[in-house]
Order: structure tokens, then C-alpha cells, then sequence
């Protein structure tokens, strides 16, 4: 999914709402859509790019440490949606 970002910044100007405001709401309300699917996993945010406009779905990866190890790309604008099992310190 990607944002027009000469729109977005045009519309910060028009209704006088500073950039990155508007960038966390809009982060903010795809996360919100993602959380309503079905399969959506936990620890997941979506990210804009302020540069090109394309909207990332993140979702990390926990080795038994409880670290984030791995974020892989499925498609475009897709990020792998797999975690694996959490150590117990994160239940």
C-alpha cells in the first residue's frame, strides 16, 4: 500500500496538522485494520515511509531470548507474518 506523499504533505498544509502527526495516525489506523484480521499476530506495527509512501505491515521475529532476530519480506509491502515460539520470560 503506498501514500501519496505530495498529497499527505499538501493536506498537512491545508488543515495545518504537522506531518508527522498525520503519519502516526495513519500508522497508527492500518495497525488497527491489521489487528482485525484474521491470523493477525502480535507485536506487529505498520511503518510509512516518509520518503516513498509505501506502507509496511512489521512483524518481528523472537529468538529464545526474546530479541527480535528476523524480519523477512513476503511481497511488497508485506512483511513475513511468522514468530516464533516466545521464551517464557515474554508469556
Amino acid at each position: 500500500m503506498n501514500v501519496d506523499m505530495k498529497v499527505l504533505e499538501a493536506l498537512t498544509i491545508d488543515r495545518d496538522i504537522p506531518l508527522d502527526r498525520l503519519i502516526v495516525a495513519i500508522e497508527i489506523a492500518v495497525k488497527t485494520a491489521y489487528n482485525e484480521m484474521e491470523g493477525a499476530k502480535p507485536f506487529a506495527h505498520a511503518k510509512l515511509d516518509r520518503v516513498t509512501g509505501e506502507i509496511k505491515i512489521i512483524i518481528p521475529v523472537f529468538g529464545p531470548d526474546c530479541v527480535a532476530i528476523n524480519i523477512k519480506r513476503i511481497s511488497k509491502g508485506v512483511i513475513r507474518l511468522d514468530l516464533l515460539e516466545l521464551a517464557e520470560c515474554c508469556r
